[in-house]
């Protein structure tokens, strides 16, 4: 007797993974962002899917341009508010668990509510082994990932 299983692999693909596949070049990362649903520092533009900002160069980290985090976690170290977005940086330059660039394509935007966003607190602020995983886990579910 033959038997068939169905079996599930779960493997932790990065975003700069798969940026390499897909052919780009080192200085445009895909990473994440949080904020207020608008530019912080500027005119105020409204951060929507599929939109892009830019600025002109030249790009300083800390300085000028704009952010993003490789993880969702690292992200929330620098959050300005409840918007969610997964982006596209070109021009990045890296600096530690972040990185800047001329431009920030939105590839998925979400307004988290109040229970997401506690959710995502509490997961940050956890003391136990994953935390990281889950928070990231937890953060790239809302998205849609």
């Amino acid at each position: 007797m033959k038997v068939k299983q169905n079996v599930q692999v779960e493997v932790e693909v990065s975003n700069q993974d798969i940026a390499r596949a897909l052919g780009l070049p080192p200085s445009v990362r895909i990473g994440y962002h949080f904020s207020k649903g608008k530019l912080s520092h500027g005119d105020g533009d409204p951060i929507v899917e599929g939109k892009t900002h830019t600025v002109v160069p030249p790009v300083k980290v800390c300085g000028n341009g704009l952010h993003a985090s490789p993880y969702p976690h690292q992200a929330w170290s620098y959050v300005q508010g409840c918007v969610l977005a997964k982006v596209l940086v070109t021009g990045a330059k890296t600096q530690g668990d972040k990185f800047a660039g001329s431009s920030r394509t939105y590839l998925k935007v979400v307004k988290l509510t109040g229970s997401q966003y506690r959710k995502l607190g509490t997961l940050f602020g956890g003391r136990f082994g994953g935390a990281n995983q889950a928070f990231d886990a937890y953060a790239r579910k809302l998205l849609g990932e």
